[in-house]
């Protein structure tokens, strides 16, 4: 998985409004940031 830019991001969160969903996606995001 890339880096995802904000507006990606945006648009997963419109497209799962899911809170549990959107922090999962966050999580996952940071984890995937080198020296983070």
């Amino acid at each position: 998985m890339a880096v995802v830019p904000a507006a990606s991001v945006t648009e997963d969160r419109a497209t799962s409004p899911t809170l549990d969903e959107f922090r999962a996606q966050l999580l996952a995001y940071a984890g995937m940031r080198p020296g983070h």
